[in-house]
């Protein structure tokens, strides 16, 4: 929840990306469309993840994922400013797996109490899932377009 994205031990890192869908119509968001967004990233990426050596046991799901601004995407070629599409701004959490999820509802309901706490080493390693995944994002392969697959909007 909210309350968890102000813990560094519970989300150690949030990566943000912007996403471009060439065509569609942003006007025609709806939540249901916002669910499925999220769904498919969140699988597509994992399953991106899991071919990392040492990275087979990641948890991921669409929970970990907020679409933060959807809004269309104009060309800006100078002359014009034509639709072409829409642009999705996400954000996406790097939580501390080894939380408990009572852990987590103490904290908050006790948010002056430091009852969670982790290590260095445990943020180096969210460090580099973080950089994982911002390269994955970057990647000119088939990242983008197995998400526009799972993504049919």
């Amino acid at each position: 929840g909210a309350c968890s994205r102000n813990s560094l031990c519970i989300v150690p890192f949030m990566v943000h990306a912007v996403f471009g869908f060439s065509g569609s119509d942003a006007t025609a968001w709806t939540r249901y469309t916002e669910e499925m967004f999220l769904v498919a990233l969140s699988q597509t990426l994992k399953a991106s993840i899991l071919t990392i050596p040492g990275k087979e046991n990641i948890e991921f799901g669409p929970g970990d994922i907020r679409s933060l601004m959807v809004h269309p995407w104009k060309s800006t070629d100078g002359s014009t400013h034509a639709e072409r599409g829409m642009k999705i701004i996400a954000e996406i959490g790097i939580y501390n797996s080894r939380i408990s999820q009572s852990d987590i509802l103490s904290q908050s309901e006790h948010p002056d109490d430091s009852i969670i706490s982790c290590t260095e080493l445990e943020l180096v390693e969210y460090a580099k899932l973080a950089l994982t995944i911002n390269t994955i994002l970057q990647d000119g392969g088939t990242f983008l377009q197995d998400l526009s697959d799972a993504f049919d909007f």
